[in-house]
């Protein structure tokens, strides 16, 4: 009787922690676009920072402890990750404010890819030549508003048994930028 009282509760605990993270994503949704009638970099503030928080929510309920080593970069900054697991992204604003490079793709993926939008993304078209022109545009953009821009040089996911050729473009931003990868 106790066993089943426990585990209700739990299931209790999880649906107003769920209940409670998707409130937090509706927030994000509406709170930075009004905000950014007024001012596009206090908008940018408030939603890295909304990511932030719901990032480490999630890595809480998921169990998943992050131990991060070194000074972290000060925006504006661009860092090339190895891209390992779909919790990279969700690791990675959980210890740093600043908006990623993704393939276009993702924009068609059902419910995430309204998120992944709302989450401020530049998107790569990687079938089209002018794509990349395009998201240097948009990673230059982000920048010179003073934000962190990162992204996955290889361009897919690996075991991380190796490091696959990077896709060098997107470097040029950091070249043109004066800024450190």
């Amino acid at each position: 009787m106790l066993h089943l009282v426990l585990a209700h509760t739990r299931a209790i605990i999880r649906l107003v922690i769920g209940l409670c993270v998707l409130a937090m994503l509706v927030v994000s949704w509406i709170l930075p676009p009004l905000v950014r009638i007024f001012s596009s970099r206090a908008a940018d503030k408030l939603l890295l920072h909304q990511l932030g928080v719901w990032a480490r929510v999630t890595l809480a309920i998921m169990g998943v402890k992050v131990e991060s080593e070194g000074p972290k970069p000060s925006a504006p900054y661009l860092l090339a990750c190895n891209h390992l697991s779909y919790l990279d992204v969700i690791i990675l604003w959980s210890q740093l404010d600043g908006f990623f490079l993704g393939k276009s793709e993702l924009v068609k993926w059902p419910v995430m890819g309204p998120l992944i939008r709302a989450a401020g993304t530049v998107f790569i078209n990687r079938t089209q030549r002018h794509g990349v022109v395009e998201a240097i545009k948009g990673i230059t953009d982000k920048v010179d508003e003073g934000n962190g821009v990162m992204f996955f040089p290889e361009g897919a996911s690996s075991s991380g048994g190796e490091i696959r050729q990077y896709k060098s473009n997107m470097f040029q931003v950091a070249a043109q930028s004066e800024l450190p990868v």
